[in-house]
């Protein structure tokens, strides 16, 4: 019994490390606020760039790792490296997207 409480602390504190995959997941999201200083034509070329180095549309949403509730904290981040780049690229084109469509008008296309 004292075991299996030690293992549910271990397993509680392994989420505070910061390397979680829910930690990992969450810190892609840009948000669009860091992208309104630069011009909507220049910032529309390097939302498509970056698209087209990860293989990814430029309307991309972010997509979550499906994990049982409350279990994203304690589970270490196990996405490859490749990945990892696609989610942290996904991320930074769903905020200029986000700016572009607030302070452009310019439809997000796929």
């Amino acid at each position: 019994m004292k075991y299996m409480m030690l293992m549910v602390a271990l397993l509680g504190l392994g989420g505070c490390a910061g390397h979680s995959l829910a930690d990992a997941e969450d810190s892609v999201m840009v948000v669009s606020l860091v992208y309104d200083k630069v011009p909507c034509g220049r910032l529309t070329n390097e939302r498509n760039a970056l698209a087209r180095e990860v293989g990814v549309p430029t309307g991309a949403k972010v997509t979550f790792t499906p994990v049982s509730t409350g279990f994203g904290v304690v589970i270490p981040d196990f996405r490859s490296n490749e990945r990892r780049k696609r989610d942290s690229a996904v991320g930074k084109i769903v905020g200029m997207n986000d700016s572009l469509l607030r302070r452009c008008s310019a439809p997000v296309s796929n």
